[in-house]
């Protein structure tokens, strides 16, 4: 069988596998093992890139030309270990043949940054740091290039941001939500800390247990019952998270709100967690069961009709909508900034994936696609002139 590497549509004028695009899409890699030798050559656009004796597998950068390896070599007198290449050079110190070498490789969205994984120690940026007899893992880089990661020994989990070193606890949460292609990408983990710019949050529970976690916020620490869902606003400067026992309710920017008790079932049903922000960062919401059930705009709460579906800011940050079923008919009802637009079927079914069923376009409309019996719907609402989150918050209490 005669076998060809296709580019374009046509048969290239050289043979290789696994090839795999730099992040700027100039230039494409590729694999070939070298008879006889035990060697595998590395070839960028067909040329000769690097030969190293054993194995490798490459990692491109998110964007430009850069590329990373992990080589594994088998000296014919030595133990078998796994080293970091950059671009065609080997990283000095990076030899690896513990714990299954070096297992991730993780890089900065702008390319500038960039670690590598061994058991019990990071490299990041060439440099070897401190090694954690129980593990080391997820990493993730700040907005100013600081690598970010958890590791832990004698029975406690630090997190390291840079060469800086938290307290010790039992457990260290970090993020949670990810989107679902991230789920299915290889190499991939979930973040050790919610970083949003420069700013990092993270939950912790001592080594003791119980229900007492203390959130860490920027190096602030605010204690609080099973604390969950820690969210930054989009431009990193506030915050917000649940204390979830014995009445979940929200504590923003350090301030609790135990008048108006979150709803959990809202995690299960909006988008990226319990609270949404508005895009300038100014407003939070989120729903909420008690007094009854309603949403809360800012800590001042309006009331709904029942249980509270769906909560969203339009892309605009102008407006607010959110959709509850009616608990006096089966019905379900669309409020914008607090007044009712819309009166939907009740054997409508509400799907809460915003990627898929939601969108917020820029001029400020709400779109969204529900199934309706056995057809699917599109519902478009166009937000009165007249009403803004600034007028559903004079009216709310």
């Amino acid at each position: 069988v005669r076998q060809a590497l296709i580019i374009d549509g046509k048969p290239a004028p050289y043979l290789a596998g696994e090839p795999q695009w730099t992040g700027d899409s100039k230039h494409l890699f590729t694999k070939r093992t070298v008879p006889g030798t035990g060697s595998t050559e590395i070839l960028a656009d067909g040329q000769a890139f690097a030969r190293v004796q054993g194995s490798i597998q490459l990692y491109m950068a998110p964007t430009g030309p850069g590329v990373l390896g992990v080589a594994w070599a088998s000296p014919p007198n030595g133990v078998r270990h796994a080293f970091l290449t950059v671009g065609n050079r080997k990283v000095p110190g990076s030899e690896c043949s513990d714990g299954g070498g070096i297992t991730h490789v993780y890089m900065s969205s702008d390319a500038k940054n960039f670690a590598a994984r061994c058991r019990t120690w990071i490299m990041v940026n060439g440099k070897k740091g401190q090694e954690y007899a129980e593990g080391v893992s997820k990493v993730a880089f700040t907005a100013d290039g600081k690598a970010v990661y958890i590791g832990k020994t004698g029975g406690k989990s630090f997190l390291i941001v840079g060469d800086e070193e938290s307290d010790g606890y039992g457990t260290i949460a970090g993020e949670t939500e990810f989107t679902r292609d991230q789920r299915n990408t290889q190499n991939f983990e979930p973040a050790p800390a919610v970083i949003k710019g420069t700013s990092i949050g993270y939950i912790t529970r001592g080594a003791q247990g119980g229900n007492t976690t203390v959130v860490v916020v920027n190096g602030k620490k605010y204690t609080a019952s099973m604390a969950q869902n820690l969210t930054f606003s989009p431009d990193g400067e506030r915050f917000a998270f649940l204390s979830a026992f014995p009445n979940p309710h929200a504590i923003v920017d350090g301030t609790a709100h135990t008048a108006l008790a979150v709803d959990p079932g809202i995690g299960n049903i909006g988008f990226q967690g319990t609270f949404q922000w508005s895009a300038d960062s100014k407003h939070i919401a989120w729903a909420t069961n008690a007094p009854t059930y309603g949403v809360a705009i800012d800590g001042k709460y309006i009331a709904a009709p029942g249980m509270v579906r769906f909560v969203k800011f339009s892309a605009d940050g102008k407006h607010l909508v959110w959709i509850a079923r009616d608990s006096r008919a089966p019905r379900h009802l669309v409020f914008v900034d607090g007044e009712q637009v819309a009166d939907l079927p009740q054997n409508l079914q509400l799907e809460n994936e915003a990627d898929i069923y939601w969108s917020f376009p820029e001029d400020g409309t709400i779109v969204f696609v529900a199934q309706d019996g056995d057809a699917m719907k599109r519902f478009k609402i166009t937000p009165g002139s007249d009403t803004s989150v600034e007028t559903a918050l004079a009216k709310a209490k």
